[in-house]
């Protein structure tokens, strides 16, 4: 309450080397409220705008751009987490690694692009194989694939 009266006060002397004439302290508070309203809301946005920013930022870190996979990085968590469950339950965990091979040359016979699209038709085939929630689908590498069985 003292910070309000502080502002008001601070916000009256203001008003007055300005040459704005003020009436009572009603009109004074409700001036100093509305600036401290606008002032929580900008903040309030601020913060809320940075939040969703790092949430995608976050999001798109653990997603490979160009297959929609998840990426190694993802894995690595993924699997710390399935590892330490399965090493509690006595249960197991699969791991398919898939390469494709001579991936070099068909990038230099047909092109890059015709190399990323391959790799997003190989992307879809292999995620498509498994459907379950616990299982994930990651590119690894360049032209390498790892599916992690729960």
């Amino acid at each position: 309450m003292g910070l309000y009266i502080l502002l008001s006060e601070i916000t009256l002397a203001v008003l007055k080397t300005r040459g704005i004439s003020v009436f009572s302290y009603a009109e004074i508070n409700v001036l100093v409220f509305a600036i401290c309203l606008m002032a929580s809301n900008v903040y309030h946005n601020s913060v809320l705008r940075n939040y969703e920013l790092r949430k995608k930022l976050e999001f798109y870190s653990l997603k490979d751009e160009r297959t929609g996979l998840s990426n190694r990085r993802s894995m690595n968590q993924y699997f710390e987490h399935y590892w330490k469950m399965a090493s509690r339950s006595n249960s197991l965990i699969g791991v398919i690694m898939i390469d494709i091979d001579h991936f070099k040359r068909f990038n230099d016979t047909y092109g890059h692009q015709a190399g990323d699209d391959c790799l997003v038709q190989v992307a879809g085939a292999i995620s498509g194989c498994f459907d379950r929630k616990t299982d994930m689908t990651v590119r690894y590498g360049g032209e390498e694939f790892v599916v992690v069985l729960s």
